[in-house]
């Protein structure tokens, strides 16, 4: 069973709370902004999987990765018509690939061969932004697209919003917002209690349900 919703400003609230400096109220907002950042740093979790496409273009390798992509998980081949995946792509470092453009030998084979069977030897890089294939489409795929499972970057709830970390973690969220007042704070010996208070909570969320927390393996949709 999901937990109950919780709004950032309920959060804040209980972080100016135990912080108890009013001078601080208006750095709560950045604590709390430090804290959802950090916990996605940390790891990859479930709420954070999305699928992204886009058409392929006749002779054109690169293409935009999405703006909040963290972490890479399956690029594929997808036909939209049956719903089947026609090809995997193994990711590589842009040196590698782009050596493999040079390899005409190699480009002509695998060209020959797409789009319509299971391809293996599809290869791409992540780049300046950008997705980069090889080989370079040399004919654009009937009702099939290019599909990106990855982890994404969430931004902060609003102030009467929430999301899964505010409502899955919020001791978590609480005690590393707290954390991050080091500077205003100085030697405040409960700087070192919040400090274990946040480990132990990010602890305990990533040993919960996989259902709620971190799923592991990204699991492709389609």
């Amino acid at each position: 069973m999901p937990l109950p919703s919780v709004l950032r400003s309920e959060i804040e609230t209980d972080i100016a709370g135990y912080l108890g400096r009013a001078d601080l109220a208006a750095y709560i907002s950045s604590f709390f902004s430090f804290a959802h950042l950090e916990i996605q740093r940390k790891q990859d979790w479930a709420c954070m999987e999305v699928t992204w496409n886009t058409p392929f273009v006749l002779n054109v390798a690169s293409y935009g990765a999405p703006a909040d992509l963290k972490k890479p998980g399956l690029l594929y081949q997808y036909n939209t018509t049956t719903n089947k995946i026609v090809g995997f792509y193994s990711q590589t470092n842009i040196h590698t690939l782009k050596d493999k453009r040079f390899q005409d030998y190699l480009f002509a084979l695998l060209a020959a061969a797409m789009p319509g069977d299971l391809l293996t030897n599809l290869f791409y890089a992540i780049w300046n932004n950008s997705i980069e294939l090889y080989p370079v489409p040399s004919a654009v795929p009937v009702n099939v697209i290019l599909q990106l499972d990855y982890w994404a970057w969430m931004t902060p709830p609003g102030q009467n919003s929430f999301d899964w970390f505010t409502s899955n973690t919020r001791d978590y969220l609480t005690y590393e917002a707290l954390c991050h007042s080091a500077p205003f704070v100085g030697a405040d010996p409960r700087l070192i209690t919040w400090r274990a208070m946040a480990d132990k909570a990010y602890r305990s969320a990533c040993a919960a349900n996989t259902d709620f927390v971190n799923a592991g393996e990204l699991q492709m949709r389609g």
